[in-house]
């Protein structure tokens, strides 16, 4: 996945996640779904800088 796709899916879910919660559709399969695409992510994140 490159990261424009990983933008675009994520961008799709928010919106995805945003109706859901309008609708007070609440479900734990849709937090393990948003942390399954965070690990996913082709972007580079910045490390923790240790001492």
């Amino acid at each position: 996945m490159t990261s424009l796709q990983f933008i675009l899916m994520l961008e799709a879910f928010e919106n995805f996640k945003g109706k859901a919660e309008a609708a007070e559709f609440h479900d734990d399969r849709i937090e393990g779904l948003e942390d399954h695409i965070y690990q996913e992510n082709p972007i580079p994140q910045p490390k923790k800088m240790e001492v």
